[in-house]
């Protein structure tokens, strides 16, 4: 009669064994490198978070890329758009006009670069009559040069196309705020 192999001599157990044995140390591993956040990375993280709450956007777009942070502003605004579009009540108009407000801020922060140069204009040569009077020289003139330059054209494509789409609810909404202007003025008189 032949021996029963105990459990740990069979080949097909033994395999299992290890089997089981390699999935424990991966397992380890990856606890091991999921435990290993620094915490300077978190106050980098919670720091661009309160950046972006304190531009008055939401804090569901500090992770993602600048185009996916763009389409999703861009739904937000479609959104309440259609919302805006069905009915026309001081709550749709405010959430509205955040919501615009906040992708064109996005795309005027992450878009457009803008520079000023400025430069002076000569002084002319004092006359030879007058010349130690202080009032003989004419006030030097600053001449200033803005040049505003596209980043990102697909992002600059996508506002255009935005504007576009919400052309009737943005005149709507322009209306609105004149009429409060004039309201303002009449009261103010």
């Amino acid at each position: 009669m032949s021996e029963i192999n105990s459990v740990g001599s069979s080949f097909y157990f033994s395999s299992l064994q290890q089997a089981n044995i390699k999935a424990e140390k991966n397992d380890k591993k990856e606890k091991v490198s999921s435990k290993k956040i620094k915490f300077s990375d978190i106050l980098k993280k919670n720091e661009k978070l309160s950046e972006f709450e304190l531009q008055g956007f939401p804090p569901e777009i500090a992770d993602l890329s600048i185009e996916d942070a763009a389409l999703y502003l861009k739904d937000q605004v479609d959104i309440i758009g259609d919302k805006f579009a069905e009915s026309q009540n001081s709550e749709t108009v405010m959430e509205f006009k955040n919501a615009v407000q906040q992708f064109v801020r996005f795309v005027v922060i992450n878009n457009f670069e803008v520079s000023v140069q400025s430069r002076r204009l000569r002084k002319p040569r004092p006359s030879s009559q007058n010349a130690f009077s202080p009032f003989s020289l004419p006030p030097t003139t600053e001449i200033k040069r803005v040049t505003i330059n596209v980043i990102n054209q697909k992002l600059d494509a996508l506002t255009r196309d935005m504007l576009m789409n919400q052309q009737d609810n943005l005149k709507t909404l322009a209306q609105m705020n004149e009429i409060k202007g004039l309201i303002v003025d009449f009261l103010s008189s």
